[in-house]
């Protein structure tokens, strides 16, 4: 894979950009949060400066999950469905669990099904967000170790 592919998948999920904010996100709502972090944790000296700034980045990062966790979800062709049975509360999800289960096929096996399907869609996004996470846990302790930050 080139590097330019590699950084096209980077702003594809957003885990790995390089960038905070990325192009189809509102900057001004990055730097709002950026800004309320700094008034609430008062940091004092570049390296506790730095630490607000990576709250603030794995926030961010954190809300872009979310919202990709939703959309994924909401690309089950079921989805739509079950929201609306969901208003009825779980009675209302296993009722409508039921009247969908195809010929032979337990409610058991279709709901399986639909989670494995969610699941997979969503389990490499959350791996590649745990390595980012981590990524940026051992830069933080090196920087503690070094007294530099980046």
């Amino acid at each position: 894979m080139s590097t330019s592919n590699s950084s096209k998948n980077a702003t594809s999920h957003g885990a790995y950009s390089g960038e905070v904010v990325l192009p189809w996100e509102n900057e001004q709502e990055f730097k709002d949060l950026h800004k309320s972090f700094q008034e609430e944790l008062l940091p004092d000296g570049a390296l506790e400066e730095a630490t607000v700034f990576d709250l603030a980045c794995l926030e961010w990062k954190k809300r872009r999950l979310n919202v990709g966790s939703q959309l994924l979800f909401r690309r089950i062709p079921e989805a739509s469905a079950l929201a609306h049975a969901g208003r009825n509360g779980w009675d209302g999800i296993a009722e409508h669990l039921a009247s969908s289960v195809q010929d032979g096929e337990t409610v058991r096996e279709s709901l399986r099904d639909a989670a494995k399907s969610h699941l997979e869609a969503f389990g490499l996004f959350a791996r590649r967000f745990q390595k980012h996470l981590e990524l940026m846990h051992e830069c933080a302790l090196r920087g503690m170790a070094t007294g530099v930050s980046d």
